[in-house]
């Protein structure tokens, strides 16, 4: 009897254990053995046991959720979000010096404050969720006439009239990436990425308490104040990559990609495999790849990192030797640029793929991008034989007919050419770089309207519109400036008054004079 009796006591212990764990953590669902679930289901009613199956299933799909969330792997470390530590960690006490003569305050999450910035003063830019309940960077009123005041000055094409606005605002985040540009086309790259660090430093200080922006927070790129942080942090990491801090490199991409994973507005993710395999992360680089293909390059930087966890080498071959058939023109220009030369080569099979552009398209570009990143890890000697051997294989199989691929340059990858100042691929770009803002190149088609939208169509000619319905006056005003066109439908100018619209013309004429007068006063 006691023997017979215990187990039910026991029952009755765990099962008000389980009922106190419920209350304490409502989400995780009390799981009974099976024998147990029968005989309860027993003594349901049949809409009982409808109703206990419909929950099974919505656990099912919750924990399904859970299984393939994202985050884990986009999740930034920000212990690796500092570039001089990962320098100490490569060169010890060396460095030590030089890093010390930078550092002020405290750090942050992002960047090291350096001992010559100004005192930060806040200028205007603060975070709000919008009626989505999404996070957005906004300007106040005081910061949209020094954002207008900037546009004007970028317009002067006169460098000296941002060092000018600099002055006032020291932590306006556009002239500070505007006149990192300028720094960097002179060379002096170290000036050129304090500016960059000082504009992350103000979106920094700018950020919501609950807004983490290293935990898988995202922004809207549409929404114009928010695309700055997106250039600031392209920047960024491309003077971590002169300093070889891979590491960094690799936590800011994944910061860059997350804040905007499904429209990738600069690229990050052509980049990805690069930064990780430089980094020696290979197993994280093989989770990321699981179900992702960032480009052309990613299915051969996967395979290198499989050949770099493993002994045999057979899975590595095998994702390789795949590679090299979904994008054969690939392997032919590592070839090129590595100084190599091979019989297959020749082959049509792999010149066409590599050099004919009616069927490539845009493929080409992505191809030099890679192998101008990568092509110095695959000159390893014993990494160029396993290349090679993969090659033989694809050429003893049978071949698979390349396919036509899309001719027409994604938005993502024009914009981040032109910001990358890529100049060789630049001729190819659809639209004309005059028409192109260098402070917001190319911006989306469905950008959220601002009041800078308003300002720009006002000062740059190329974008400036008339009505449909415009008069006799308007047409006379579009004969002597041929500039303007006419618009396709109803437009915001269209509730102006005529006074307002020639004024706003006449206000256009000659932005740079009316600057200097006013620095001449």
């Amino acid at each position: 009897m006691l023997m017979n009796s215990q187990p039910d006591e026991e029952s009755d212990e765990e099962s008000e254990k389980q009922e106190d764990s419920e209350d304490e953590k409502p989400k995780e669902p009390v799981v009974l053995p099976v024998s147990k679930q029968k005989k309860i289901e027993k003594q349901l009613t049949d809409d009982e046991i409808l109703e206990l199956a419909f929950q099974r299933a919505q656990l099912q799909q919750v924990e399904l959720k859970q299984e393939t969330k994202e985050e884990p792997l986009l999740k930034i470390d920000p212990k690796h979000l500092d570039g001089d530590q990962e320098l100490r960690r490569q060169f010890g006490s060396v460095i030590d010096d030089q890093v010390n003569k930078r550092i002020k305050r405290k750090r942050t999450i992002l960047v090291n404050p350096v001992e010559n910035w100004p005192r930060f003063n806040k200028e205007g830019v603060s975070m709000e969720r919008d009626q989505n309940g999404k996070w957005q960077f906004v300007h106040s009123k005081s910061y949209q006439k020094m954002q207008i005041q900037f546009m004007q000055c970028v317009e002067t094409l006169n460098p000296d009239t941002i060092v000018g606005l600099l002055r006032q605002h020291p932590y306006h985040i556009d002239s500070l990436l505007q006149l990192s540009q300028v720094f960097r086309h002179q060379g002096e790259l170290n000036q050129a990425s304090d500016f960059v660090e000082r504009a992350l430093f103000a979106y920094e200080r700018a950020l919501a308490p609950s807004f983490k922006i290293h935990d898988g927070e995202t922004l809207d790129y549409n929404r114009i104040e928010n695309r700055p942080l997106f250039m600031a942090l392209f920047w960024h990491i491309h003077f971590l990559a002169r300093r070889g801090t891979w590491r960094t490199c690799l936590e800011f991409n994944k910061l860059l990609y997350g804040l905007d994973p499904t429209g990738d507005p600069l690229c990050a993710g052509l980049f990805m495999d690069c930064f990780a395999i430089k980094a020696k992360e290979f197993q994280w680089l093989l989770k990321f790849g699981q179900d992702r293909t960032m480009g052309p390059g990613f299915l051969y930087s996967l395979a290198m990192a499989q050949y770099e966890t493993e002994k045999e080498h057979s899975k590595s071959t095998e994702m390789l030797v795949y590679a090299i058939e979904q994008y054969p023109g690939l392997v032919t220009r590592l070839f090129q640029k590595m100084s190599l030369s091979e019989p297959w080569m020749t082959n049509h099979y792999f010149v066409q793929s590599s050099q004919n552009d009616d069927y490539l398209g845009y493929m080409t570009i992505l191809y030099d991008l890679y192998v101008e990143e990568m092509h110095t890890l695959w000159k390893v000697p014993f990494i160029v034989e396993w290349l090679k051997s993969a090659v033989e294989i694809v050429l003893k199989g049978r071949m698979p007919v390349p396919e036509t691929k899309d001719l027409k340059i994604p938005l993502n990858l024009q914009r981040m050419l032109f910001v990358a100042d890529k100049h060789e691929y630049r001729t190819r770009l659809p639209q004309q770089l005059s028409t192109v803002m260098s402070y917001d190149p190319y911006p989306p088609p469905n950008s959220i309207p601002s009041v800078y939208d308003y300002v720009r169509n006002q000062r740059n000619p190329s974008t400036m519109t008339i009505p449909q319905t415009a008069g006799a006056l308007e047409a006379f005003i579009q004969s002597f400036l041929p500039w303007l066109r006419v618009a396709d439908g109803p437009q915001d100018g269209d509730q102006r008054g005529l006074r307002d619209m020639v004024m706003d013309l006449l206000n256009q004429v000659n932005p740079a004079q009316e600057n200097q007068e006013n620095e001449e006063q």
